[in-house]
C-alpha cells in the first residue's frame, strides 16, 4: 500500500473520532471536508471486520446531485488520495479499492431523476457519504438509512461499522437544512468550521501554496497568510457584504446567492417576524388562497390601526372564497412593499409569526427570488418552480395585501357586521 500522508485539521479530526450514526461537517470552501471524508470511508473500510475467507468487505454509496459534480469534484479527489489501490470502473460507476485485505466499492449515485434514486434506494450498503448536502432534498436521509448496514452478509461477515457521513456549505438561512442542522435528532452530530477569514481558518496551510511556501513548516505566518489570500480574492470579486461570501466564505447561514431576495430592500426579519400573534376577536379573517399543484392558504387579520397580522399558514382548508382585486404581479408585490415599509406606532405595520408560519418567513427572508438569466441578469418576475414551494405562500400575502392597501377590509366588515332586527308591528287591536 502507497504511503498517504493526511493531517486532518481540528473540526475534521473531532468529525472522524466520532461514532455518531449520522456525522455532517460544515464549513467554507476550501475547508478539507471533501478530503477529510474520503479518508474516513478508506479509514472505516480497514476497519471493516475479516470475513471467513481474510478479506473485509465493505460497500459506501457517494451521493451528490449531478453525476458531472460527483466526476468533477468527488471522484478526482478519491482517485488522487488513493492512487495505486484504486480502480475506476464507468462501465458499473464503481470505484473499487483495494490493497492488502480490503476489498471496498465506492458506488457513485447522482439524484439527477427518478432512475438514479430508485437505484440508491435499492442497494445493499455499509455507509454513504452524502457531498455537497444542501443540494439535495432534505428527506433523502429517511430511505437512505434504510439501505444502510446491510452488507457484508452471509458467509462475508457483518458490517463492523454502518452509518451516513455528510459534507456541505452553510445552507441557506430558514431552510430545512439549517433547522436540521440546529436541531439534530439524538445519534446525529453537526460539525462547523470556522469562516475562512476568521483567526481559527482551518486548511490555510494548503492553500494557495507555492514552490517556496510550501516548504515552510505547518502554521508558519507566511505560509498561513498565502492561504488565507484564498479566501481574500473571493470578498474582493463577490463584495463584502454579498450572499456568496455570506455562505462559502464566512460559513454562516445566508441567502441564495444564485439569485435576489424579491423583498431583500424592505423585509427585515428582526422587525417584520414576531414570536407569534394573537387573534382579535370580532375581526374579520383574511385568507389568502392560492390554487397550485400544491396548494397553500394563509390566514391574517387586519387590526384597528391597520396593521396586517399573518396568523397561520396551511394547506386546503376547503373555504368558498372571491378572486382577488388582480393577479398582475406589479401590483401585487408593491401592496406587500407599502405595508413592509410602512410603520404603526414606532412598530411593523405587517407582523407575521413565526409560530405559525415558518415556511413564510423562510420565503421572506430569501426563499422567494428573483432568479438569474443564462446572461447573469434577474429575471423580473419572481421564480415560480422552487422546490420548496415559497411562491405559493408568498402569492398568498400578496392577495391579502392587496385587500388591506385597496381598503377592501373595511367593505368586509361592513359585510359581515349583522343587520339590526327588523320588530314586527304591534296591531293596535293588542291593546286595550
Amino acid at each position: 500500500m502507497p504511503s498517504i500522508n493526511f493531517v486532518a485539521t481540528p473540526t475534521c479530526a473531532k468529525f472522524m473520532k466520532s461514532d455518531a450514526y449520522g456525522r455532517l461537517i460544515a464549513g467554507p470552501v476550501g475547508s478539507g471536508k471533501t478530503t477529510a471524508c474520503v479518508i474516513e470511508m478508506l479509514r472505516r473500510s480497514i476497519l471493516q471486520g475479516k470475513a471467513k475467507d481474510g478479506y473485509r468487505y465493505t460497500r459506501h454509496a457517494i451521493v451528490r446531485q449531478t453525476l458531472k459534480q460527483l466526476k468533477d469534484t468527488v471522484l478526482k479527489d478519491a482517485q488522487n488520495w488513493l492512487q495505486g489501490i484504486s480502480q475506476w470502473r464507468v462501465s458499473e460507476g464503481v470505484l473499487h479499492v483495494e490493497f492488502d485485505d480490503v476489498r471496498s466499492e465506492w458506488v457513485f449515485i447522482p439524484l439527477e431523476n427518478a432512475e438514479d434514486q430508485a437505484r440508491l434506494l435499492s442497494m445493499q450498503l455499509t455507509g454513504a457519504w452524502l457531498s455537497e448536502a444542501i443540494e439535495m432534498d432534505l428527506d433523502v436521509l429517511g430511505p437512505l438509512s434504510g439501505r444502510l448496514g446491510r452488507y457484508p452478509s452471509g458467509a462475508q461477515g457483518t458490517p463492523t461499522w454502518h452509518g451516513w457521513i455528510a459534507d456541505t456549505n452553510f445552507p441557506q438561512e430558514m431552510s430545512p437544512w439549517q433547522v436540521y442542522m440546529e436541531n439534530p435528532p439524538a445519534d446525529i452530530q453537526i460539525f462547523k468550521q470556522p469562516g475562512g477569514l476568521s483567526p481559527e481558518a482551518e486548511n490555510l496551510n494548503w492553500l494557495l501554496q507555492d514552490e517556496n511556501t510550501i516548504k515552510l513548516p505547518l502554521d508558519h505566518p507566511v505560509r498561513l497568510a498565502k492561504g488565507r489570500k484564498y479566501y481574500e480574492r473571493f470578498v474582493e470579486q463577490y463584495g463584502e457584504g454579498s450572499d456568496w461570501v455570506q455562505r462559502y466564505v464566512y460559513a454562516v447561514y445566508g441567502d441564495d446567492p444564485s439569485g435576489a431576495a424579491v423583498f431583500k430592500n424592505t423585509f427585515r426579519s428582526d422587525f417584520h417576524i414576531v414570536s407569534d400573534t394573537m387573534l382579535i376577536p370580532g375581526y374579520p379573517l383574511l385568507i389568502g388562497q392560492d390554487f397550485g399543484r400544491n396548494p397553500w392558504s394563509l390566514i391574517c387579520q387586519m387590526d384597528h390601526l391597520g396593521r396586517l397580522l399573518v396568523h397561520e399558514e396551511m394547506q386546503r382548508l376547503g373555504i368558498p372564497c372571491f378572486p382577488a382585486p388582480t393577479n398582475d404581479i406589479e401590483p401585487r408585490l408593491r401592496a406587500v412593499e407599502t405595508l413592509l415599509g410602512r410603520q404603526t406606532n414606532g412598530g411593523p405595520s405587517l407582523m407575521i409569526s413565526r409560530a405559525g408560519c415558518p415556511h413564510l418567513c423562510r420565503a421572506m427572508s430569501g426563499g422567494y427570488r428573483f432568479t438569474k438569466k443564462k446572461t447573469g441578469a434577474l429575471r423580473t418576475v419572481p421564480d415560480k418552480d422552487d422546490k420548496e414551494g415559497f411562491s405559493h405562500v408568498a402569492d398568498d400575502l400578496q392577495y391579502v395585501a392587496l385587500c388591506v392597501t385597496g381598503g377592501i377590509v373595511p367593505d368586509i366588515q361592513r359585510r359581515l357586521r349583522p343587520r339590526p332586527k327588523k320588530r314586527a308591528a304591534v296591531s293596535a287591536a293588542g291593546w286595550t
